[in-house]
């Protein structure tokens, strides 16, 4: 039995991206396809509510996402392999950090605190003389 080689990566999940995807085989069918069915035979998280996206050749972009939602609907290979994006919509809720800050503290968007402007006492006026 031959089988297809797909690409995969779980959207918003840290060390998940597409820099660095998952990688699952996936057992093609008599007339060499691979259908939406079979690829969630294959996907290894079990629980779940999910949304997939598969890669798709575009003359115009180079390439679009392809929603799927339809279990027959054959797959489509983009470089020789199938590629899927995926989002979970049922996502439990992220635990909030237990760190409390002081009062009068504050968080800055770069992730670096800056030092404050030195303060200098202003310069004497000039003498013309």
């Amino acid at each position: 039995m031959s089988t297809a080689w797909c690409l995969y990566y779980i959207q918003d999940e840290p060390g998940e991206g597409p820099e660095v995807p998952n990688c699952t085989r996936i057992p093609k069918r008599q007339n060499g396809k691979v259908c939406f069915r079979d690829f969630q035979s294959v996907w290894p998280m079990k629980q779940g509510v999910y949304h997939y996206r598969f890669r798709v050749e575009d003359p115009h972009a180079g390439y679009v996402w392809q929603d799927m939602i339809d279990p027959s609907e054959p797959l489509p290979f983009y470089d020789g392999c199938i590629q899927a994006k995926v989002l979970r919509l049922d996502r439990p809720a992220r635990p909030s950090s237990r760190l409390k800050l002081k009062q009068g503290a504050k968080i800055l968007e770069s992730g670096r605190a800056q030092a404050a402007a030195p303060k200098y006492p202003p310069a004497p006026p000039e003498r013309n003389g």
